[in-house]
């Protein structure tokens, strides 16, 4: 597969999904033989690809593949296809080629042209793919991969591009046709002449309409397409191509289905939709200034969002909301529990000694014990003088 990447990066939509659905189903079939110890070596170097575009993975235990399976071996390699936690039993042996099975994925989008471009549908699902089978930035991983074939979005139905006005245009012009047609019929010769010149002058008309919808819906295309490359390195640049469903309308359809597996499907994705929506409400909450709702909205992101990053942030603003507040003691609960969340934060470790420092009801004896605590973790970070005790407040004992 490496190989057929570098050569001929351009590919088809239906062939690139028909490539992940035909490993997906590979690797399955590969744990219904009760496998013991899984693939192990997932990655581009070990999948290869016929000139009919078939997917096969390669034998690791023929003699033929020993030179093969060294190359695999290598620090690179291993570095981005394996888990750095991976051991050699059975119960890590899934986890271990779901995680290579993500990877390559990733590999793939970010190496190839798609044509005709992912819909916004299937670049969401596809993305959520990818991280069900890593177990970075989702809370929920794949436990096989029957799940994982399930998850893998449809091809594109085809249909002209979402511009409705060709399609309007374009029914102006049959019913127009139809109706000159049953009118030709009845009309005399010399007035049938006229209405067909007229006739053809109003299909001039409509043609010259649909070739400049069509020529600003691919100058539009172009520039949508040339932006995301650019501002994604991660995958290839995508645009919307078809009248797809909203997130809604398939959270809609899925329920309707009252399938178990759907319903597994609508409640991650409506809760991976609802800590978005949260996190745009409190941003907005906060840049308008509206305290209350800003705090209602950052505490129910903190009580389901899974990404570090997101929670630091998150964490952060409700501590400086509840300082402007001057709550001062609902600042410091909050920066402890940030603190036993995020024990790998720098910024909520500080944040925390500096909500001791300003509201704790600790002496100094008190307050140095807990610091060592907090910076066990960070044995580099230097404390701000500011967060230093003064003589005056160790006689009064803060």
């Amino acid at each position: 597969m490496i190989f057929r990447l570098e050569r001929r990066p351009d590919i088809e939509q239906v062939i690139l999904l028909g490539w992940i659905r035909q490993l997906a189903r590979q690797l399955e079939l590969l744990y219904r033989c009760s496998v013991t110890c899984g693939y192990r070596y997932l990655n581009p170097y070990s999948i290869l690809v016929t000139p009919e575009e078939k997917i096969f993975l390669l034998d690791l235990d023929a003699e033929g593949n020993a030179v093969v399976l060294r190359s695999m071996q290598k620090r690179a390699i291993r570095n981005n296809f394996m888990q750095k936690e991976y051991i050699r039993e059975r119960g890590a042996s899934i986890g271990q080629d779901l995680f290579g099975f993500g990877r390559t994925i990733q590999f793939i989008l970010a190496n190839v042209t798609v044509r005709p471009y992912l819909s916004g549908l299937q670049e969401r699902r596809l993305k959520l793919l990818i991280q069900r089978c890593t177990g970075k930035g989702c809370r929920k991983q794949f436990e096989n991969f029957r799940r994982v074939q399930k998850a893998i979005p449809a091809e594109c139905t085809g249909r002209f591009p979402g511009n409705k006005n060709v399609i309007r245009i374009s029914g102006v012009i049959l019913f127009f046709c139809i109706s000159v047609t049953v009118l030709f019929s009845r009309l005399p010769a010399e007035q049938a002449r006229n209405v067909e010149l007229e006739n053809q002058l109003e299909e001039y008309k409509a043609e010259e309409a649909i070739r400049d919808t069509e020529k600003s819906f691919a100058e539009t295309t172009s520039a949508k397409a040339a932006e995301t490359e650019t501002s994604d390195t991660e995958k290839n640049g995508t645009q919307e191509y078809g009248t797809e469903e909203s997130d809604t309308e398939q959270l809609r359809r899925l329920l309707l289905n009252n399938d178990a597996d759907d319903n597994r499907e609508v409640i991650e994705l409506g809760e991976e939709l609802h800590c978005e929506v949260m996190q745009c409400l409190a941003s907005a909450y906060d840049r308008e200034g509206m305290t209350e709702k800003a705090l209602a909205a950052y505490e129910e992101l903190c009580g389901m969002e899974a990404v570090n990053a997101v929670l630091e942030q998150a964490y952060s603003r409700r501590i400086a909301l509840e300082e402007e507040k001057d709550n001062g003691e609902n600042a410091l609960d909050i920066a402890e529990k940030a603190a036993e969340r995020l024990p790998d934060s720098q910024k909520i470790a500080l944040l925390y000694l500096k909500m001791l420092y300003c509201y704790g009801e600790k002496t100094e004896e008190e307050f140095r014990e807990k610091e060592k605590e907090v910076l066990a973790g960070f044995p580099e970070l230097e404390i701000p003088e500011s967060y230093q005790m003064s003589e005056y407040e160790k006689e009064a004992g803060r």
